[in-house]
């Protein structure tokens, strides 16, 4: 078994969800001014969630 690294998931963000995020939610949640405090245009973002808390998906990209 091998540990998932940072560096992993920064990819799993990149190849997964910042295609699908990018076409349909960056335009409100980009790092500019972002939509309930929530910038979804970087894995940083996504990790930290906006104003209603963390990214419920967080970390499970691919199951």
């Amino acid at each position: 078994m091998t540990a998932i690294t940072t560096s992993d998931r920064a990819n799993d963000f990149e190849l997964l969800a910042a295609p699908f995020l990018s076409k349909f939610c960056v335009t409100c949640h980009n790092s500019i001014d972002p939509q309930g405090k929530l910038d979804l245009s970087n894995a940083e973002g996504w990790k930290a969630g906006g104003t209603s808390g963390e990214n419920p998906w967080n970390g499970k990209l691919t199951s």
